[in-house]
Order: structure tokens, then C-alpha cells, then sequence
């Protein structure tokens, strides 16, 4: 598999990856529509307060634990080279 056809590369300067073809643009979209998208209708429809505000932060956790999670696998798995000291 060469580097186009990969949903995401290495960044060039940082940590972490960034999307590399149309694949990994809507990866990212789920993800927001998955994760942040609940965050901000909750928040509305309550005012941020009370206990749906709390879980739907605890929902929000879980999705940035996946996604770094997920870029670590990625990285290791498509990319071995990144994980090697210079």
C-alpha cells in the first residue's frame, strides 16, 4: 500500500497524523458528528448543567481516548519507521 492510498500520514512537524486522501476527511467528520456533536446539542437543550451534561462530557472522554488510541496504532502499523529513534 503506497502513501496515497493511506487515510492518514505522519505530520511533518508534531505528533500525530493528518488526513492524507477524501477517506480520512470523513473519518474525522464521523468522529465529530460521533463525539462533538452530542457535546453541543446537550449542552443547548440543558443549559450545560445537570447530569446529561456529565455523561455526554464522559462520551466526549471516551472519544478522545479512542482517537489517540487509534493514531497510535495507525502510526505503528502503516508507519514503523516513525517509531524508530534517531
Amino acid at each position: 500500500m503506497n502513501d496515497k492510498e493511506r487515510m492518514f500520514r505522519p505530520r511533518s512537524y508534531g505528533w500525530g497524523i493528518s488526513p492524507n486522501n477524501a477517506q480520512g476527511w470523513l473519518f474525522i467528520l464521523v468522529w465529530l458528528i460521533l463525539f462533538v456533536a452530542p457535546l453541543m446539542i446537550v449542552s443547548v437543550l440543558t443549559g450545560a448543567a445537570g447530569l446529561a451534561f456529565v455523561i455526554t462530557y464522559g462520551w466526549l472522554m471516551i472519544g478522545v481516548v479512542s482517537l489517540v488510541v487509534f493514531t497510535k496504532q495507525y502510526l505503528k502499523k502503516y508507519y514503523p519507521e516513525y517509531w524508530r529513534k534517531k
